[in-house]
């Protein structure tokens, strides 16, 4: 797989050790059109307050990820090539 093609993808969702409900997403390129995944029993997009970038090829900081978790107050980006953070 091309991860600079990469626009849809799914988000591997999970409660950390402080209880906080967390989305991982690794391996992406430059363009996220969509984010999927199955969520955990009696979670939803707006309970999500962390996301964590690994190995992507990320060059900003995508919108879909402040519209799809409103609650978002954590974000992390490990080996991105992250460059732009507005």
């Amino acid at each position: 797989m091309n991860i600079s093609c990469a626009s849809i993808l799914v988000c591997r969702y999970f409660i950390d050790e402080f209880y906080r409900y967390t989305c991982h997403l690794e391996k992406i390129g430059t363009t996220i059109t969509a984010i999927s995944g199955d969520h955990m029993p009696s979670k939803a997009d707006q309970d999500v307050v962390r996301v964590y970038f690994t190995d992507s090829k990320l060059t900003a900081v995508p919108q879909i990820i402040f519209d799809k978790f409103p609650a978002l107050t954590f974000l992390y980006a490990a080996n991105s090539s992250l460059s732009i953070v507005d």
